[in-house]
C-alpha cells in the first residue's frame, strides 16, 4: 500500500490489519526537521515569522504525521533532503 504524507493514517490501519505491506513518501523534510529549521530562520529573522506558516501547525497534525511513519514499513524523502534534513528522524525505519 502506498501512502503520501498527512493523508494515509486510515489506509495504511486497514493495510496492517490485513498483513499487506505500506509504503510511506515524504514530499518534503521531517515535520520535526522542519520545525526546527523554521524556529531557527524565526529568530534569526523575527520579521519574517509570520511568513512561516508552518509554525503554527498544530500538535494534532504532528501527531498524525508520526503515527503515519510508525505505521509504515518503507519511506522515501527526496534525495536532496537525505543526508542534511531526514535520516536523523527516521530511527530504524528502512529509507529509499
Amino acid at each position: 500500500m502506498y501512502g503520501y504524507e498527512y493523508a494515509c493514517e486510515y489506509t495504511f490501519s486497514a493495510a496492517a490489519s490485513l498483513g499487506l505491506a505500506r509504503y510511506y513518501e515524504l514530499p518534503i523534510a521531517h515535520w520535526a526537521t522542519a520545525q526546527r529549521l523554521l524556529k531557527e530562520e524565526a529568530l534569526r529573522c523575527p520579521a519574517w515569522e509570520p511568513t512561516l506558516v508552518g509554525t503554527r501547525d498544530s500538535a494534532q497534525k504532528h501527531e498524525r504525521r508520526s503515527r503515519e511513519l510508525a505505521l509504515a514499513d518503507w519511506s522515501s524523502a527526496q534525495a536532496s533532503l537525505w543526508p542534511i534534513l531526514c535520516r536523523p528522524t527516521f530511527g530504524g525505519k528502512r529509507t529509499y
